[in-house]
Protein backbone atom coordinates (compact mmCIF):
# COMPACT_ATOMS: atom_id res chain seq x y z
CA UNK A 1 0.00 0.00 0.00
CA UNK A 2 0.62 3.62 -0.31
CA UNK A 3 1.11 5.76 2.89
CA UNK A 4 -2.11 7.51 0.77
CA UNK A 5 -3.82 3.96 1.39
CA UNK A 6 -2.65 4.14 5.36
CA UNK A 7 -3.40 7.65 6.03
CA UNK A 8 -6.54 7.62 3.71
CA UNK A 9 -10.01 9.35 6.01
CA UNK A 10 -11.65 6.79 6.63
CA UNK A 11 -15.39 7.11 6.42
CA UNK A 12 -16.96 3.66 7.49
CA UNK A 13 -15.62 0.24 7.56
CA UNK A 14 -17.26 -3.49 7.01
CA UNK A 15 -15.47 -6.68 7.79
CA UNK A 16 -16.56 -10.15 6.79
CA UNK A 17 -15.14 -13.40 8.84
CA UNK A 18 -15.48 -15.73 5.45
CA UNK A 19 -12.09 -14.61 4.04
CA UNK A 20 -10.45 -12.08 6.51
CA UNK A 21 -11.86 -9.31 4.51
CA UNK A 22 -11.90 -5.60 5.34
CA UNK A 23 -13.73 -2.60 3.47
CA UNK A 24 -13.01 0.76 4.30
CA UNK A 25 -14.89 3.52 2.58
CA UNK A 26 -12.52 6.73 2.12
CA UNK A 27 -12.87 10.48 1.59
CA UNK A 28 -10.76 10.29 -1.44
CA UNK A 29 -13.48 8.59 -3.62
CA UNK A 30 -11.79 4.77 -3.29
CA UNK A 31 -13.21 1.66 -1.40
CA UNK A 32 -9.93 -0.03 -0.13
CA UNK A 33 -10.39 -3.85 0.38
CA UNK A 34 -8.18 -5.13 2.85
CA UNK A 35 -7.33 -9.11 3.97
CA UNK A 36 -5.62 -9.77 7.42
CA UNK A 37 -2.22 -11.49 7.49
CA UNK A 38 -2.23 -12.15 11.19
CA UNK A 39 -3.01 -10.27 14.25
CA UNK A 40 -3.30 -6.52 13.27
CA UNK A 41 -1.57 -6.76 10.59
CA UNK A 42 -3.80 -6.15 7.00
CA UNK A 43 -2.32 -6.39 3.29
CA UNK A 44 -3.69 -4.03 0.96
CA UNK A 45 -5.84 -6.53 -1.96
CA UNK A 46 -7.79 -4.10 -4.38
CA UNK A 47 -8.67 -0.71 -4.69
CA UNK A 48 -11.90 0.04 -5.68
CA UNK A 49 -12.95 3.42 -7.72
CA UNK A 50 -15.98 4.70 -9.75
CA UNK A 51 -17.44 6.97 -7.23
CA UNK A 52 -17.36 10.78 -7.76
CA UNK A 53 -16.60 12.20 -4.29
CA UNK A 54 -16.47 10.32 -1.30
CA UNK A 55 -17.37 7.05 -0.53
CA UNK A 56 -19.80 6.70 2.71
CA UNK A 57 -20.33 3.03 3.67
CA UNK A 58 -19.53 0.07 2.48
CA UNK A 59 -21.18 -3.83 3.31
CA UNK A 60 -21.33 -7.11 2.84
CA UNK A 61 -23.74 -9.33 1.85
CA UNK A 62 -23.95 -12.49 4.64
CA UNK A 63 -22.73 -14.42 2.61
CA UNK A 64 -19.68 -12.39 1.17
CA UNK A 65 -19.98 -12.75 -2.16
CA UNK A 66 -21.20 -8.92 -2.72
CA UNK A 67 -20.16 -5.60 -1.72
CA UNK A 68 -22.47 -2.57 -1.54
CA UNK A 69 -20.80 0.58 -1.02
CA UNK A 70 -22.33 4.57 -1.13
CA UNK A 71 -21.23 7.50 -2.34
CA UNK A 72 -21.79 11.11 -1.75
CA UNK A 73 -22.60 11.01 -5.80
CA UNK A 74 -25.48 9.03 -4.74
CA UNK A 75 -24.91 5.98 -6.30
CA UNK A 76 -24.83 2.67 -4.89
CA UNK A 77 -22.44 0.28 -6.13
CA UNK A 78 -22.28 -3.69 -6.19
CA UNK A 79 -19.55 -5.11 -6.51
CA UNK A 80 -18.83 -9.20 -6.78
CA UNK A 81 -15.92 -10.29 -4.10
CA UNK A 82 -14.75 -12.78 -6.64
CA UNK A 83 -12.82 -10.55 -8.71
CA UNK A 84 -14.01 -7.17 -7.44
CA UNK A 85 -15.78 -6.23 -10.77
CA UNK A 86 -19.17 -4.03 -10.12
CA UNK A 87 -21.82 -5.68 -11.08
CA UNK A 88 -24.10 -2.82 -10.88
CA UNK A 89 -24.81 1.02 -10.29
CA UNK A 90 -28.46 1.94 -9.08
CA UNK A 91 -28.05 5.87 -9.65
CA UNK A 92 -30.99 8.78 -9.45
CA UNK A 93 -30.67 9.33 -5.63
CA UNK A 94 -30.64 12.36 -4.88
CA UNK A 95 -27.69 13.63 -2.63
CA UNK A 96 -25.38 10.94 -0.94
CA UNK A 97 -26.36 7.60 -0.17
Amino acid sequence: PTSQDVTASWRAASSVVVGRKLATASADGLCRIWETQGVGQWLLVERLGGHRGKVLAVAFSPDALWLATTGQDGDVKLWRTDGWSCARTLQGHLGGV
